[in-house]
């Protein structure tokens, strides 16, 4: 599926134009600057890879495009006060523009980056924390209730003691701070592990999800099944737009794969990046290492 067609950045030189206008200018004026060469307009396929080695404007992009779409994202978007300015001078060609019949993005679209993972990976922590103090205080209630009343009449602490006492000898100290709505603790899973998930749980079957290197936590296996997982999921009404560096990533079947790092910005295939061959040479190098023994 395509929803996303072209997206194009201004020119190098509309970008001087527009910092020599303003009445001041900082020293720091992201994301102005930051492209020393024009970029061509970027066409998207149903799956589209960014790729470059740090620096080189992976995330900047995603960001700009998410930005200018207004995509969802669970954490905050970076920002500068030059921002908005920039994502002003860009421009955005949704599918079908030309037949005059323009596709909506869809409301499940979104933005997910790695910091997105970790944001959840602290929330599920802090709630675990809070959940066990929780725990530790209506377990001390319930001591304190089982105490109330030693005999079956209200008369000695009043009625709300009885029924206070009597709630408590039905309940051991887990289930009565089930009782006072104290939930099950969350299951913590490792870095990876919830990374996956936080991938596999937040794409939809429908929509355009823009990922920002989705491998950072995730062992090789963990990003062969997440491959699979996107594979799958373009037979489905998806279009995705991934800034990577794996070489497990880069290799999706049907990518289009721009390469950030050469002057000027193409496609290329993706054996022919400069990861994957440090790669491949690192392999041929050892391959003895990898060789079995026939004797």
């Amino acid at each position: 599926m395509l929803y996303l067609e072209s997206f194009t950045l201004p020119s190098v030189a509309v970008q001087e134009g527009v910092l020599n206008n303003m009445p001041y200018v900082e020293s720091n004026v992201y994301p102005f600057k930051l492209f020393t060469e024009d970029i061509p307009s970027l066409e998207f396929a149903p799956v589209t890879i960014l790729y470059g080695g740090n620096g080189s404007g992976k995330t900047t992009i995603l960001n700009l495009i998410a930005q200018y779409l207004e995509l969802s994202r669970s954490g905050p978007y970076n920002k500068t006060q030059y921002f908005d300015t920039f994502k002003q001078l860009c421009s955005a060609k949704l599918a079908g523009d030309d037949e005059r019949f323009r596709v909506s993005i869809p409301a499940d679209s979104r933005y997910i980056a790695s910091d997105d993972v970790f944001s959840r990976i602290l929330k599920t922590r802090r709630d675990n924390e809070e959940r066990d103090l929780r725990l530790h205080e209506e377990s001390r209630n319930w001591r304190h209730d089982i105490k109330k009343v030693r005999l079956n009449t209200w008369e000695q602490g009043g009625y709300e003691q009885f029924l206070a006492h009597r709630s408590a000898l039905r309940h051991n100290p887990a289930s009565y701070a089930r009782s006072k709505g104290v939930s099950e603790r969350v299951r913590e899973y490792s870095n990876g592990e919830n990374a996956f998930l936080y991938f596999t749980d937040t794409i939809g079957e429908t929509g355009l999800y823009l990922l920002d290197e989705p491998e950072n936590s995730l062992a090789p296996a963990l990003q062969l099944q997440l491959a699979e997982f996107l594979s799958a999921s373009l037979e489905l009404r998806t279009q995705f737009i991934i800034a990577t560096h794996s070489p497990l990533l880069l290799s999706l079947p049907g990518a289009k794969v721009y390469d950030l790092s050469t002057t000027p910005v193409q496609e290329r295939p993706w054996y022919e990046l400069e990861n994957v061959r440090l790669m491949h040479d690192f392999f041929m190098h050892h391959h003895k290492a990898f060789c079995i023994d026939s004797e």
